[in-house]
C-alpha cells in the first residue's frame, strides 16, 4: 500500500478517518492525503475573505494531521472546492490511490445500526474502489475478519487483504456463512459441512498464506451472512473486518450488494469494502 486518501468532515467522523488512516499509513509505510473540502460557492465571496477562510481551514487541516506528521507519515494536505464526494471520488479513481479512509460517528441510527454519512453512503454506494469506514478509537491491528465465500468477489477481497495483513503483522480470520435454505444436501452433516468449507476457505486464503498471514478458518451456518460475519468478528476480537461488494443488478450505478451494506450499517467496527476487480 502506497498512498491513502483521507476525507476529513465533522469533528468526530474526522477524528475516526484520520486517527485510523495514520496508523494504516505508519505501519504500512504508506502516505496520507487529507482532503478537506470547502463549498464552491466561497467564490463569490471577496477575495479577501476567501483567502481568510481557506487560511482558517488550511490551519484546521494541519492540526488534524499533525499527530500523523509528528509519527513520521508523509502527508499532503488537500483543501478541494466543491463536493467532499466528488472529490473523494476523485481521489478514489487515482490510480495512485490504493485506499480510501471516511470515519463514522458511534451515533445510532436506530436498534442494530449505525448512523453513516451521506458522503459515506455515495462513495459505498457508487465507489470502484477500496473503502474503509473508520470507527472511532485506535484499534492495535492484531485481527482481520475477511468474509470468504468462494466467489469472485471474496476473492478479490483476500487478494487485496493479504499484503495490508502482512505489512499490519495481523492475523486473519476467514469467515464463510451458509444460510439453512442454500446449504447442500453434502454438507448437511455438521461434520462433513464444517470440515468441508473450512478446507474450502484455506483454498480460498492462499493469497494469505503465500505472505506468511496465519489463517484460522470459521465456518458457521444458520445465520444470514451478515449477522454471521459481524458475530464472527465479535467474537474473534477483530480488529477490521473486510468483505467483497457486489453490484446490484439492474440498478445502474449501485456498487454495494445488500450483505456489505447491512454490515456497513450495522458493525460496530471499522468495515473495508473491497470492490470486484
Amino acid at each position: 500500500m502506497n498512498r491513502i486518501a483521507v476525507g476529513i468532515g465533522s469533528s468526530s467522523s474526522a477524528d475516526a478517518a484520520v486517527g485510523w488512516a495514520s496508523e494504516i499509513a505508519g505501519k504500512a509505510g504508506a502516505s496520507l492525503v487529507a482532503v478537506r473540502a470547502i463549498p464552491e460557492r466561497l467564490n463569490e465571496l471577496p477575495l479577501d475573505r476567501r483567502r481568510e477562510i481557506k487560511d482558517a481551514v488550511g490551519g484546521e487541516l494541519e492540526s488534524w494531521v499533525a499527530p500523523a506528521v509528528e509519527a513520521g507519515v508523509e502527508v499532503e494536505p488537500v483543501i478541494y472546492e466543491g463536493d467532499p464526494r466528488a472529490a473523494l471520488m476523485a481521489y478514489g479513481q487515482d490510480p495512485g490511490v490504493d485506499l480510501v479512509v471516511v470515519g463514522r460517528t458511534s451515533e445510532s441510527a436506530g436498534p442494530g445500526f449505525l448512523h453513516l454519512g451521506s458522503v459515506t453512503e455515495h462513495l459505498a454506494h457508487h465507489g470502484t474502489f477500496p473503502l474503509a469506514v473508520a470507527v472511532p478509537g485506535d484499534p492495535p491491528f492484531e485481527r482481520i475478519a475477511l468474509g470468504l465465500d468462494g466467489s469472485d468477489e471474496s476473492l478479490v477481497a483476500a487478494r487485496w487483504c493479504a499484503p495490508l495483513a502482512a505489512a499490519l503483522g495481523a492475523s486473519v480470520v476467514g469467515v464463510s456463512i451458509f444460510e439453512p435454505i442454500v446449504e447442500l444436501t453434502m454438507r448437511s452433516s455438521p461434520k462433513n459441512w464444517r470440515r468441508q468449507t473450512e478446507t474450502e476457505i484455506e483454498q480460498w486464503g492462499a493469497p494469505l498464506k503465500e505472505l506468511g498471514v496465519d489463517l484460522t478458518p470459521v465456518a458457521e451456518r444458520g445465520l444470514s451472512p451478515a449477522e454471521g460475519l459481524i458475530q464472527v468478528a465479535d467474537a474473534r476480537d477483530a480488529d477490521m473486518l473486510v468483505l467483497g461488494t457486489r453490484g446490484l443488478g439492474g440498478f445502474s450505478g449501485l456498487r454495494i450488494g445488500g450483505v456489505a451494506l447491512k454490515v456497513l450499517h450495522a458493525a460496530d467496527r471499522t468495515v473495508v469494502l473491497v470492490p470486484p476487480g
